[in-house]
C-alpha cells in the first residue's frame, strides 16, 4: 500500500510540478508575446507617425510651391500690364512730339515762304518801278520772264507747303484716331 501511495503521491507531485512548469511556461510565453506585441505596437505607431509627418510635409511643400507659383504669375501679370500701359503712353507721347516737331517745321517753312514772297514782291515792285522809269520794251520782257519765274517758284513753294500740311494733317488725324480708341 505504501508503495502504491508513494507512487501515487509521486505522480501527484509530478503532475503538480508539471502543471506549475506548464503555467510558468504559459506565463513566460504570454510575457514574451506581450513584450513582442508592445514592441510591434510601438514600432507600428512610430512608422505611422513618421509616415503622417512625411505626408504632411509633402502636402505643405506642394501647397507652398503652388502659392509661390501663383504669386509669381500674379506679379508677372501685373508687370506686363504696367509695361503695356507705359508703352502705350510712350507711343502717344512720341506721336505728340513728332506732331509738335512737324508743326514747328511747317511753321518755319511758312515763315520762309512768306519772307520769300515778300522779298519777291519787293524785287518785283522795285523792278516795275525801274521799268516804268526806263520804259523800255526789252526790260519789260526781262521783267516778264522774271515775274513768270518768280510766280513759278512761288507756286512750287506753295505746292510743297500744301503737301507738307496735308502730311501733317494726316499724321495728326491718325494720332487723334489712335488716342480716341
Amino acid at each position: 500500500i505504501q508503495a502504491n501511495w508513494r507512487g501515487h503521491h509521486q505522480k501527484e507531485v509530478m503532475r503538480h510540478h508539471l502543471r506549475v512548469i506548464v503555467n510558468l511556461q504559459r506565463v513566460a510565453r504570454g510575457f514574451l508575446a506581450r513584450r513582442t506585441t508592445t514592441a510591434n505596437v510601438c514600432a507600428i505607431s512610430k512608422i505611422q507617425s513618421v509616415l503622417r509627418l512625411f505626408l504632411v510635409r509633402r502636402k505643405m511643400t506642394l501647397e507652398t510651391s503652388s502659392a509661390v507659383r501663383i504669386q509669381s504669375e500674379w506679379r508677372a501679370s501685373e508687370a506686363r500690364a504696367a509695361f503695356i500701359q507705359v508703352r502705350g503712353a510712350t507711343v502717344i507721347l512720341q506721336a505728340c512730339f513728332r506732331g509738335y516737331r512737324q508743326r514747328k517745321v511747317l511753321q518755319i517753312q511758312e515763315l520762309a515762304v512768306e519772307r520769300i514772297q515778300a522779298w519777291a514782291r519787293t524785287i518785283s515792285a522795285q523792278h516795275q518801278f525801274r521799268m516804268q522809269k526806263e520804259n523800255k520794251q526789252g526790260d519789260l520782257e526781262d521783267k516778264s520772264c522774271q515775274i513768270i519765274q518768280s510766280r513759278w517758284r512761288m507756286i512750287l513753294a506753295r505746292s510743297h507747303l500744301m503737301s507738307a500740311r496735308v502730311a501733317i494733317m494726316l499724321i495728326q488725324s491718325v494720332v487723334r484716331m489712335w488716342i480716341a480708341k
